[in-house]
Parts: C-alpha cells; sequence; structure tokens
C-alpha cells in the first residue's frame, strides 16, 4: 500500500510538471493567443443568435 501511494504521488507530481510544460510550450509558439481568440469567437457567436451584439457588449476574463 505505501509503494502504491508512493507512486501515486510521484505520478502526480509528473503529471503537474507535464500540464505546466505544455502550457509554457504554448505560450511561447503562440497556441494559447489563438486559443483563447478561436473561444471568444466560438462563444460569441453561441450567444449572437439570442443576444444582439450591437445592444450586448461581451467580456472574456481567463484564469
Amino acid at each position: 500500500m505505501l509503494q502504491l501511494c508512493y507512486i501515486t504521488t510521484e505520478s502526480n507530481k509528473a503529471f503537474i510538471k507535464m500540464q505546466d510544460n505544455a502550457e509554457k510550450n504554448a505560450i511561447a509558439n503562440g497556441l494559447l493567443d489563438g486559443a483563447k481568440e478561436n473561444a471568444k469567437s466560438v462563444i460569441t457567436g453561441l450567444f449572437a443568435d439570442q443576444f444582439d451584439p450591437e445592444e450586448y457588449k461581451y467580456e472574456f476574463n481567463f484564469q
């Protein structure tokens, strides 16, 4: 049981490190900015049918 806990903890640490590296690479390659712009476009398109963009202002806050 102790060995399984250790493996799980090490796997979690490795996964977190992998996510951090992927995010840094995405930022460095401009992929994150492109993904944000794509998300804005898709979400705005979904809401535009119900809420006129001339009447409503869309604001995006990425965290």
